[in-house]
Order: structure tokens, then C-alpha cells, then sequence
């Protein structure tokens, strides 16, 4: 979409503003059914701060140095938010975006008079009558409709008055309003909120035989932290808000993290116990791939059921030329999987029976590792204390990094780091790094975006150094 076109959402989303002042977000959510795949809420105007744009109280939009270039040919549109903010006429806190099981996809605006909305924005769109007692717009691909109060931006419909028809009609049965958790999570004061449903339940069309207050739901909030961050809070809860644990994961076992080398750019850890459930995984490798993909999965199957424990992988290229260039074939990684014994041999027996046929001998080491030539390294694997590892780089656990704030007593966690980051986006500013962290404990986890070395906001940081 161009840029214009978001301008103009946003701009629209203004005449809000002839609601009333008070929020209408449990209103909107009133007319979401309870069986959509995900719906979020938007709250325009800190969006707009988090990419450098003020909208001042005298009625114009202010604009930081770096995003100027960005908005260019959009001030217009800009001004006119900030004008109807000044004014006390808009509520732009309170925007519900929907996608059903359909993938039709509906951003909704309360709005308390149709006929100034038609007015303030007919320099963009043509209203028409539409059936049911609609008004109707078209702005690219979107359907405008707009009835008793609430506009709804549609896409991917073949009809959308009878996709909205049919929404609303759902929404009567069960609501998402009356969902205590998602409601309650969706009505927080964040960027954006947003509740996707999980597994099966956003597959199965139907929703046969799951009560909607049982539902799994991933959910989120997008919002700006300390030390110029940007986070991400997420988890997983039922609809009535109780949040799910997930099975067959324990915390990561912090001895592994002395193997990861300082420098190293990406670092993944899961804890895991014999009860995690595989399927899901199996069942996305079995759709992607074909006769040969089945049989693959058949062989490490019995390998991926025996993990007991901690798996770690970290990587770095040997410059951060091939980062940008996409060639792995020269970085240096590090994996560990904790597995009994007897599956170790068993895969070592396995990958050395392989290289025989291929006409290689692999070496053995003092360590009793096996060593393979691998485009110009040399690849080690054998028994690790106790962990299947494979490395490029040895196994060394007396190595220093700064992961633990991120991996201890977590169930899973990563972490990326760019530093310097003009070494891996051409014409980022000198001085400058950016870090993103993730983890997650008892369902519950945290993303954190973070820039360091500029003055600017990390979304203005990133969108105009990449540009």
C-alpha cells in the first residue's frame, strides 16, 4: 500500500473525531463475533509519535528531521488530524481491525453524524447508496460502509454488506466484548492491542465443538519502552483471560550459554521436556514438502520425540558482508541438544554410515568428536556433556557474553544483535546498533526492539535507515 493510502487511513480515522469524545472501542467490539481469527486495536495518535509526527495543540502536525523525506507530499493530511485532535472533535485512540475465518478483513470507526462524514471526507471518496441501508465508498481495494453510526473499511470480500451482514449477525450470538480476558486485553492504552487465535481453533472454520470462553488465544501489545525500545508483551490465555502454560517446556539450562561466543549476532534457546508436542511442527513440514519431506520426517521423528532437555543455536557470519549477501555457507554456528545416550550413538552411527557411502572418513578427535571438511571448516560432532553438539567452532564452555539477563529461568529466548549496525544495513548512521531479545516463561514472554547511538525514536530510526 503507498504511502498516501496509509496517510489517508489515518486521516479518515479523524472523523472519528464526529463521534462523541468518549471511547466507542466496546461498542465496535460489540459487533466483532467471538469467532474471528484475530482482532486488534489501534490507537492512531501514539502511532504517530512512535514515528516522529506531533500533533500539537494549536492544531498543526510537527514533523522530525529524519522523517520529513518520508512524509513528504502528506503534511496536508497531517495537519488535518492534528486540527480535528485540537479541536476536541476526534477520537483517534479507538480503531478495531478484524480478519474472519474468511480472511475478509474489516477496520471499523464509530462515527455520530454519517452525513458530516460524508461531507468532511468527499474530497476522497464518492458515497453512494448501497443495499441494507448502507452508504458505500470505494478507496483502492477497500469497500467503505457506512451505517447506524460505525464505518467499516472492508477487503478481500467478494459482497462485503453481506460479509459485514453476516459478521455482525455472528456478533449477536457471542461477541468478543463478551469475552472478559480479550476484551479486557484489547481496551488496554497501548500502540496497538491484538489477540490472534491459536492452533486449530483459526482453522477450523467451523468452530465445532469449541466454546468460545475455551478458546486459546495468542495475545499482544505493542508499545514503547524504556532506553529508546520499542515492546512487544505477549502470551497465551483462554478467552476468559487465564493464561495457558505451555506443555512440555521447561527453563533452559544457563551452563549452555558459556559456549556462545561474544560475537556471535543470533542466539536461540529452548528448554524442553519429553511431553512437548511435536505434531503441530510435523504436520507444517509435511504440507511444505512432498513424498521424500514424509519419509525425512519418519527418520528424525524418534529423535525429536527423545529431547529432554535444553537446545541451543547460535550463529555469526564471518563478516557482516555475507549477512547482507544471504550466504550461510561461511558463518560459524554452534548447536546442543540434550538427548539420552543411546539416540547420540545412534545418530553418530547414522551420519557415519552416510559419509562411507558417500566415500568419505571422517576423523575422529582426542575428544572423541567427529570431524568433517565442510566448505573449507571443519565440522565437529559428537557427545557433549550429555548434548548432542554440532559446531564449526569447537565446544569451549568458558566463553563470556552478556545473554544471561535474557535466557535464565526463561523457557525459551533469543536474542539478535547488529552492532554496528551501518556493518550490516549500507548507509546506516556510524555509532549506531540494534538489539532484538525475546523470551517467554510459564506462556507468558516479551520482544524488545531496541536502537542504540541516536537521538530519534527506534521506528524513526529504522524506517529512515533503510530507506
Amino acid at each position: 500500500m503507498k504511502l498516501q493510502h496509509i496517510m489517508f487511513a489515518i486521516l479518515t480515522a479523524v472523523f472519528v473525531g464526529l463521534a462523541s469524545s468518549c471511547s466507542k472501542r466496546a461498542e465496535i467490539l460489540d459487533n466483532i463475533p467471538a469467532d474471528v481469527n484475530l482482532v486488534a486495536t489501534v490507537n492512531v495518535d501514539k502511532l504517530c509519535s512512535a514515528v516522529g509526527v506531533t500533533l500539537k495543540g494549536d492544531g498543526s502536525a510537527e514533523v522530525c528531521e529524519p522523517m520529513q523525506g518520508v512524509v513528504r507530499g502528506n503534511m496536508k493530511m497531517l495537519d488535518a488530524l492534528a486540527g480535528m485532535k485540537a479541536e476536541g472533535v476526534a477520537d483517534i485512540d479507538n480503531i478495531v481491525v478484524a480478519v474472519d475465518k474468511e480472511n475478509v478483513t474489516y477496520a471499523i470507526l464509530s462515527v455520530s453524524d454519517i452525513e458530516r462524514f460524508d461531507t468532511a471526507t468527499s474530497e476522497y471518496l464518492d458515497w453512494n447508496e448501497a443495499s441494507n441501508g448502507y452508504r458505500s465508498a470505494r478507496f483502492g481495494s477497500a469497500s467503505l460502509l457506512a451505517k447506524d453510526g460505525l464505518v467499516w473499511f472492508v477487503t478481500g470480500a467478494r459482497d462485503a454488506v453481506k460479509s459485514v451482514d453476516e459478521l455482525k449477525k455472528r456478533a449477536r450470538e457471542m461477541s468478543v466484548a463478551q469475552l472478559d480476558g480479550i476484551a479486557e486485553v484489547l481496551g488496554r492504552d497501548n500502540m496497538v492491542n491484538l489477540a490472534v487465535a491459536s492452533g486449530l481453533a483459526s482453522m477450523d472454520k467451523s468452530d465445532a465443538g469449541i466454546d468460545a470462553q475455551d478458546k486459546e488465544w495468542s495475545v499482544a501489545a505493542l508499545k514503547e519502552g524504556a532506553d529508546n525500545s520499542l515492546v512487544i508483551d505477549w502470551e497465551m490465555m483462554k478467552s476468559t483471560g487465564l493464561t495457558v502454560k505451555p506443555k512440555g517446556m521447561q527453563n533452559i539450562n544457563p551452563a549452555l550459554l558459556a559456549y556462545v561466543p561474544e560475537n556471535f549476532n543470533v542466539t536461540l534457546a529452548f528448554g524442553l521436556t519429553r511431553e512437548f508436542d511435536w505434531e503441530p511442527l510435523r504436520k507444517v513440514v509435511m504440507m511444505a514438502g512432498g513424498f521424500q519431506t514424509a519419509a525425512f520426517m519418519s527418520v528424525v521423528n524418534p529423535y525429536l520425540e527423545s529431547i529432554d532437555g535444553s537446545v541451543l543455536m547460535a550463529a555469526a557470519p564471518s563478516s557482516p558482508e555475507l549477512m547482507k549477501d544471504g550466504d550461510v555457507s561461511d558463518w560459524d554456528f554452534i548447536v546442543m541438544v540434550h538427548m539420552p545416550q543411546d539416540k547420540i550413538n545412534s545418530l553418530m552411527s547414522m551420519i557415519s554410515s552416510m559419509m562411507s557411502t558417500a566415500g568419505m572418513t571422517p576423523t575422529v578427535t582426542a575428544d572423541g568428536l567427529m570431524a568433517i571438511p565442510q566448505y573449507g571448516k571443519t565440522m565437529y560432532i559428537g557427545n557433549v556433556d550429555g548434548y548432542l553438539g554440532i559446531s564449526t567452532i569447537g565446544f569451549d564452555n568458558t566463553r563470556n557474553n552478556s545473554l544471561a539477563p535474557t535466557f535464565v529461568n526463561k523457557d525459551m529466548a533469543a536474542n539478535l544483535s547488529l552492532e554496528p549496525y551501518s556493518d550490516y544495513v549500507h548507509g546506516a548512521p556510524e555509532g549506531t546498533g540494534v538489539v532484538v531479545s525475546a523470551s517467554m516463561d510459564n506462556g507468558r514472554g516479551v520482544v524488545k526492539l531496541k536502537a542504540d547511538g541516536t537521538q530519534w525514536p527506534v521506528l524513526v530510526f529504522l524506517l529512515t535507515a533503510m530507506k
